[in-house]
């Protein structure tokens, strides 16, 4: 799935901690402060302790972003294809095909085989 033109975006605020050599007090700084205290420069006084990333705005998330959908063996990835199709897409899904009742299996390859006919797809 694309995001959209235009959807916010996640931001970061970034926080640098430097130790004062003389004191030994941890000072925390924004990057706006340390730019304009320029503490880098003082080398004498400061010396990086940590630097702090932190997520201060979520941005946008696509509806579906843990979706996949995988061929048995892992080798063939479908999910763009699902997602991507402009047309209808039946997916038959079963918790577990090994315990699935069989009974309707000539329903379901009459329904996969008639709209396979009409160009669409079925997984």
């Amino acid at each position: 799935m694309e995001v959209p033109a235009g959807a916010p975006v996640d931001v970061y605020a970034t926080i640098l901690k430097y130790k004062n050599l003389k004191n030994g007090t941890v000072k925390e700084f924004t990057q706006d402060q340390f730019m304009k205290e320029k503490i880098w420069e003082d080398t004498l006084t400061w010396a990086w302790d940590t630097t702090i990333t932190k997520k201060i705005v979520e941005g946008f998330k696509p509806p579906i972003h843990d979706f996949k959908i995988m061929s048995n063996d892992g080798s063939t990835d479908y999910t763009t294809d699902i997602l991507t199709n402009k047309n209808y897409v039946f997916l038959l899904v079963s918790y577990n095909i090994s315990k699935a009742n069989t009974s309707s299996q000539p329903k379901i390859n009459e329904l996969a085989n008639a709209v396979q006919k009409k160009g669409i797809e079925f997984y």
